[in-house]
């Protein structure tokens, strides 16, 4: 088989053409490629800021519940009693340390000896 100068002329051509749409395609591959790791990068950011964010957010929630169970209606109540009978007991103690230092006066008052 015998290929004259038409033949070999259409087969460069065809040879050129397949070598020039392997470098635009190797071209574009690259550029994506490029373009993927850019995007991947960003996405391992957004990713990371996302879980500062949540864990934040869990924290901020835990102490809402901590500050929303330390000031319930009913726990305010309690310590509000409990707070109230501490100061009468307070009140009545502070009452007998005056009365026992009236009676006393910085001084024993006499004993008398039964004969």
């Amino acid at each position: 088989m015998e290929f004259g100068a038409r033949e070999l002329l259409t087969f460069g051509t065809v040879l050129a053409g397949l070598a020039s749409g392997y470098g635009m395609i190797k071209s574009q591959l690259l550029g994506a490629q490029r373009t993927i790791t850019k995007l991947s990068k960003l996405l391992q950011g957004i990713e990371s800021r996302m879980d500062k964010v949540e864990s934040d957010k869990n924290v901020v929630q835990n102490q809402l519940e901590t500050i929303t169970a330390i000031l319930a209606p009913d726990k305010l109540k309690k310590m509000s009693e409990r707070d109230g009978a501490i100061e009468e007991r307070l009140k009545s103690l502070e009452r007998e340390t005056a009365s026992q230092r009236r009676m006393h006066n910085d001084r024993h008052p006499p004993v008398k000896v039964e004969k």
